[in-house]
């Protein structure tokens, strides 16, 4: 039985590092009859205020070939900056090969970051590519599999010819079952990014790396996993690497301990410069496993201790 085309969603969420937010949703599935996404989102919190829209139309060059589309305007008070700008994103995707997408297609980002006193604007033309390959056994809590991705993005400003540059990022993560079932898995994860033809002062805050925070080298603040500046705010870099390895054991069918250790760093050289140090964080972590997915919560700490890092 076909569902019905429109829903509405609505959420709310509290992160230590990001504070308070709320969101809402609009979504027709079936927009022209031809199985169109059309979705509209509004977000206000303490760090991230956006308003978005997100379209993909499947199958218009033939079977496959999804053309995709996404618009926002966007405010983000981080803790190395504070963004205020719009992005508009228009390409194709192609997802007719199993377990592997790959897409590419035409940005137009504008911005204004200010730092303190300091203030930079940018209009920036990219062109981003990316693939990305799914070989799990489940979306929210995999056991078994991989997953890999890698995105190129040429970016230039039409006037500030200077302000011409290359990112890219490539990242995988593997889950492996340790025994016949699902209560000991080793998984891995790893991330690479990098930066050429700008140096680090020209390269707009927002587009450059960070590492550190819940996603990333846990027992670190957000984006602290790197070089601090005088205002104690994260610098980032023009390069990142970023590891992590957990053990997740069951307790019981809805009870998990994960042990774990992470390591990062970002980097003020094109490439990640492996002889410098990485900032390591190790922890414990428990899992409740709901029907839907499980829930997290992870207590770290950081192994490189510097003023102005908590403690846990």
């Amino acid at each position: 039985t076909e569902r019905l085309p429109r829903s509405v969603a609505a959420g709310a969420s509290y992160a230590s590092t990001e504070g308070v937010s709320v969101n809402a949703s609009w979504e027709h599935r079936n927009l022209f009859g031809e199985a169109e996404d059309l979705k509209f989102g509004v977000l206000f919190g303490q760090e991230e205020s956006a308003v978005t829209t997100d379209f993909r139309k499947p199958d218009i060059i033939g079977v496959g070939w999804d053309l995709v589309g996404n618009a926002a305007v966007k405010k983000e008070d981080a803790n190395a900056y504070t963004s205020k700008g719009e992005r508009l994103f228009w390409g194709l995707e192609y997802k007719g090969l199993q377990e592997v997408a790959f897409g590419f297609g035409l940005s137009l980002e504008h911005a204004t970051i200010s730092e303190y006193e300091l203030q930079q604007r940018y209009t920036l033309i990219g062109i981003p590519l990316y693939a990305k390959l799914d070989s799990t056994d489940d979306l929210l809590n995999p056991t078994k599999g991989g997953r890999a991705g890698i995105t190129v993005t040429p970016y230039t400003d039409p006037a500030r010819t200077e302000l011409t540059f290359v990112s890219g990022r490539i990242n995988g993560s593997y889950y492996q079952r340790l025994g016949d079932g699902d209560r000991f898995v080793l998984a891995a994860f790893g991330a690479i990014g990098a930066t050429a033809g700008v140096s680090l002062n020209q390269l707009p805050k927002d587009k450059r790396f960070y590492a550190g925070g819940g996603g990333s080298v846990r027992g670190y603040g957000f984006q602290r996993a790197g070089p601090i500046g005088i205002h104690a705010e994260p610098i980032g870099g023009l390069s990142s690497v970023e590891a992590s390895i957990e053990l997740r054991y069951k307790l019981t069918e809805t009870i998990g301990l994960v042990p774990f250790i992470d390591a990062g760093n970002v980097y003020d050289t094109s490439f990640p410069d492996l002889s410098k140090r990485l900032f390591l964080g190790a922890g414990l972590g428990l899992r409740y496993y709901t029907g839907l997915g499980p829930i997290r919560l992870d207590l770290a700490a950081p192994l490189h201790q510097r003023s102005g890092d908590r403690p846990f």
